[in-house]
């Protein structure tokens, strides 16, 4: 489930860039579009780690630090630069992230136990 969500966010971010080419939030300073934009490849990364047991770990770890740098950039484009469209986003984000939060202590875990280790 948790992968899903990242496979989802990136295809956000793939409809965009085929849209739009490449760094395709043209309305938003350079630093904030390339971020937006590298979310792509950062989110199928994160879900192939997470769906890949040795990986696990390194994708909790990074789908983490996906979750809180889109919050606050998001958040940011929101409050600060009062694009309103953030707005729903941010209420969805900010569930995903603490789904993520929740599951992350179980995908942790999970980790560390494999067949071989359990023989």
């Amino acid at each position: 489930m948790v992968a899903a969500g990242f496979v989802i966010g990136g295809a956000f971010h793939l409809r965009d860039i085929v849209a739009g080419g490449w760094m395709p939030y043209r309305f938003a300073p350079d630093a904030m579009n390339l971020f937006w934009t590298m979310l792509l490849p950062l989110d199928l990364i994160a879900a192939g780690l997470i769906l890949w047991r040795p990986g696990r770990r390194m994708g909790v770890v990074l789908g983490l630090a996906i979750m809180a740098a889109d919050l606050g950039v998001n958040g940011h484009a929101w409050g600060q630069m009062g694009i309103a469209a953030f707005g729903p986003a941010l209420t969805i984000q900010g569930a995903f992230a603490l789904l993520l939060a929740a599951w992350a202590p179980s995908l942790w875990h999970s980790a560390s136990t494999s067949p071989i280790s359990r023989a």
